[in-house]
């Protein structure tokens, strides 16, 4: 109960995140090894359900993997596999939630950034051939919607027009 309400408060005293997002990173550091897979479901749980923490969660993963890059590095097919689930069932917010954290995840290093903008637009691409009134705008506004949580320091990094093709294609459809 301890190690879920520690994540889940994660970010509440908005003037104190860096050191929070610190201070959880060391506070945990001991318990991955005995606990890692709660601390990955919480994770997941807040990151679907807590809209404004998203970032916050990304970041608290990015330091995370400084001391614990196997865990890390599970945590990402679990992310991608409940983000896939969410977008076949027709979970529109779940699955908005999840690819802004893949995205602030690459934001924070914690992902290769053109591994991230070729998920993007993977999702953009799911409204190939739909008409709206068919769900056919799902892919380009969760794609939309995500690219709001790249960097603007990841975003230099983004090879020139990579950004802007993904916006061209969204604003075709």
């Amino acid at each position: 109960e301890r190690i879920r309400r520690l994540i889940i408060t994660l970010g509440d005293d908005n003037k104190k995140i860096v050191g929070q997002i610190r201070g959880l990173a060391g506070a945990l550091e001991d318990d991955v090894d005995l606990h890692g897979e709660l601390l990955a479901e919480t994770l997941l749980d807040c990151s679907k359900h807590i809209p404004l923490k998203t970032g916050i969660y990304a970041a608290w993963v990015a330091k995370m993997m400084d001391k614990h890059p196997s865990w890390a590095a599970a945590l990402v097919p679990k992310v991608l596999g409940e983000l896939q689930t969410a977008l076949r069932t027709g979970q529109a917010t779940v699955a908005q939630l999840l690819l802004q954290f893949v995205v602030s995840l690459g934001s924070y290093g914690a992902l290769g950034l053109t591994s991230v903008l070729r998920l993007v637009k993977e999702v953009l691409e799911l409204s190939d051939g739909l008409r709206p009134s068919k769900g056919g705008d799902l892919g380009a506004f969760l794609a939309l919607a995500s690219l709001l949580y790249l960097s603007p320091a990841a975003r230099a990094k983004v090879p020139a027009g990579q950004v802007e093709v993904l916006l061209s294609q969204a604003g075709a459809y």
